[in-house]
């Protein structure tokens, strides 16, 4: 096969699972925030899109990478060199700080998914053995609020991707 007939390949399978990425992202933020779910059903939602969540990361890590190296305004740079030549125009800088935002949603996505959702459904089994009044409800605000923040962050880096992706599209016209 050809380089640019792998390219494209890769973008069309980029494409999608970014969009669905993005959508994960939202959809997370609205379950941290929405009213009248449980902690074990807010929990319980979130958990739902682990296995595709796992299933995406490598799969836009490597066709990231590929349209990294594979891209529109410089010769493959399999070098660190021309990648600082790349760096120097505004679609390289955009491309650059796409990057760091994609780190961002990575990390604030794992640690929604396999730490907070866990310890949001571990205080929701600890309320069910407690008390079911109307006080075990303040601890469960409580734990929601770094759930909430890194599902905020979480979209936050998400926009910035979406900002840094049109200003490329932009410099290739």
């Amino acid at each position: 096969m050809k380089e640019s007939t792998i390219t494209l390949t890769m973008l069309w399978v980029h494409v999608p699972f970014a969009t669905a990425w993005i959508g994960i992202a939202l959809l997370d933020a609205f379950l941290a925030v929405a009213p009248g779910l449980s902690a074990a059903q807010r929990s319980q939602l979130i958990r739902l899109t682990l296995p595709f969540v796992l299933l995406a990361i490598p799969v836009i890590v490597v066709t990231g990478v590929w349209q990294t190296v594979y891209n529109p305004v410089t010769r493959p740079q399999w070098s660190w060199a021309i990648l600082e030549d790349l760096r120097r125009t505004t679609y390289g800088w955009a491309l650059f700080y796409k990057h760091v935002f994609v780190v961002g949603t990575l990390v604030a996505t794992l640690a929604i998914k396999l730490v907070l959702v866990r310890r949001l459904g571990a205080a929701a089994s600890a309320g069910l053995a407690g008390a079911g009044s109307a006080v075990a409800l303040a601890p469960e605000a409580r734990i929601d609020r770094p759930l909430q923040t890194a599902s905020w962050l979480n979209l936050l880096c998400c926009l910035a991707i979406l900002i840094c992706v049109v200003l490329m599209v932009y410099q290739l016209h």
